[in-house]
């Protein structure tokens, strides 16, 4: 089967938490699969997760489809009415690294997006990345510095990298449904390869990941999308 030739994103901010569970099912039959998680922080060498910020990512087979679909983000994500700040986005996979189980069928290495022939261009670009466990219960001490590690990187180090626009971590609902991610906004590809391959502390967490044995995790994957529209609405009057 062949991967997804799109993905719309969808973020939502609630000012109140919005109970654990599932969300209603989403709208647009055309797409392949819904991921749905939670922003997630670190606390004390765990995962906290934030009921008040949601994640959607439709995977789509069309990208006609998909904008067509995502213009109309109430009938789409219709649970996310109501929240505070909305931000949504249709974009085109255009290089992709690494496995993850983002599938269809729930195994992991099965191929996941379609990549575009269309070049980069100008202008902002999305990055996704991965990292998971095929078993997190057997080392618990190597899941603790990966998580350590991982949250240095994206809360602090990210956060504060020249380009960036935007970013959220992820983890999914129901949790381990499908492999956690953290999604980064940047200015242009050069922002984004700056950070990523230049000397500093990225470049040398990944490098000691590839240097130990067991290394810091059993599977990554690395996913750059170039944006075909975005958009973000606000409601100030939102609880």
């Amino acid at each position: 089967m062949s991967g997804a030739k799109a993905i719309t994103i969808h973020l939502a901010d609630f000012t109140t938490p919005r109970p654990p569970r599932r969300p209603p099912p989403l709208g647009g039959a055309g797409a392949r699969r819904w991921l749905i998680g939670r922003k997630a922080t670190l606390a004390v060498g765990a995962f906290e997760f934030d009921d008040r910020c949601w994640s959607a990512f439709g995977l789509w087979e069309d990208l006609d489809d998909a904008v067509v679909a995502t213009a109309s983000p109430g009938e789409l994500v219709p649970w996310m009415a109501g929240a505070e700040r909305q931000w949504h986005a249709v974009a085109v996979p255009v290089r992709v690294l690494g496995t993850s189980n983002h599938t269809f069928d729930g195994t992991a290495g099965t191929p996941c997006w379609e990549v575009s022939p269309d070049e980069d261009g100008d202008g902002p670009v999305i990055s996704m990345t991965t990292a998971a466990f095929d078993d997190p219960n057997a080392d618990p001490a190597r899941l603790g510095r990966f998580v350590t590690g991982q949250f240095h990187l994206t809360d602090d180090v990210v956060r504060d990298a020249p380009g960036n626009l935007g970013h959220r971590d992820v983890v999914a609902f129901p949790f381990r449904s499908f492999d956690g991610c953290n999604l980064t906004l940047w200015r242009d590809l050069e922002a984004m390869q700056g950070f990523a391959y230049r000397a500093g502390e990225h470049r040398s967490y990944v490098d000691s990941h590839r240097s130990t044995p067991a290394g810091w995790f059993d599977r990554s994957s690395f996913t750059r999308f170039r944006p075909v529209r975005a958009w973000e609405t606000l409601n100030r009057g939102a609880r």
